[in-house]
């Protein structure tokens, strides 16, 4: 799969870790997530203490999809680093770095094919209206997906006790397999008309912070690229793909050409 598809793939099948606008982000605002518009947030227990409580941890992932056939798309591997105040989200090809500083939130995007970095500081994020709910993203998760979930049956799964979630309506049907002990999902299940995506928990491992240092070494040997230069380089094909991915997430408007 070509890189760009990949990506979006992972932001588009399943929401992971992806703040909208601050209006967006808002449980009855009704936008682009479908059914993000409900009564309230109904599973508020899985947030409940996140920021005091969520471990910090490197979880091993893969997501699949599938759209109106029987077959399954060979899995992404996807993996998630979290300390006390960051969460990297990586793919073999691709990565994404959130992290919580004094003055709000930094984001990064790592794409290491094209040995580029792209950087949103604080100031970027507030002027895009990205208002980063943090014991949310640190669960890889966001409040349009947790909307309207309503609590099911306790399970005993491979990786400890699991609580299920779900909703369902016209659009959109979610399930969700909480594992409360590490404030992580152990499987997602988005279904959107014909469309079903999955991402599926394969492994846990303790928090190592070389996992973050041999990331930021590589990384550090790349251009780096601001995103508030962007609009004063709107005819470079790598800022047009980086734009169009703010774009798949709500945080700029498509722009015809």
């Amino acid at each position: 799969m070509h890189p760009s598809r990949t990506i979006a793939a992972l932001l588009a099948a399943l929401y992971i870790a992806l703040p909208a606008t601050a209006a967006e982000s808002d449980p009855h605002h009704h936008d682009h997530h479908e059914d993000a518009v409900q009564s309230g947030l109904a599973a508020p227990a899985l947030l409940a203490g996140m920021d005091a409580t969520a471990p910090s941890l490197i979880a091993e992932y893969e997501l699949r999809t599938r759209d109106g056939s029987a077959r399954w798309s060979a899995p992404i591997k996807v993996r998630f680093v979290r300390s006390d105040n960051r969460l990297v989200i990586e793919q073999s090809d691709f990565a994404e770095s959130w992290q919580r500083v004094d003055n709000g939130f930094e984001f990064e995007r790592i794409f290491h094919a094209d040995r580029r970095t792209v950087e949103y500081a604080p100031g970027e994020l507030r002027t895009l209206h990205i208002e980063p709910d943090w014991a949310a993203l640190r669960a890889g998760l966001d409040r349009g997906t947790l909307a309207g979930l309503k609590a099911g049956a306790h399970r005993k799964g491979p990786h400890g006790e699991t609580v299920r979630y779900a909703r369902k309506n016209v659009s959109t049907n979610v399930t969700l397999d909480w594992l409360p002990q590490h404030q992580l999902p152990e499987r997602l299940e988005r279904v959107v008309g014909k469309r079903r995506s999955e991402l599926k928990l394969a492994g846990i491992r303790p928090f190592d912070a070389a996992a973050l240092a041999a990331l930021d070494a590589r990384r550090d040997s790349y251009l780096r690229i601001d995103a508030s230069d962007f609009g004063d380089m709107e005819g470079d094909p790598f800022v047009q793909k980086v734009s169009g991915l703010d774009v798949l997430r709500g945080w700029r408007a498509a722009h015809s050409h």
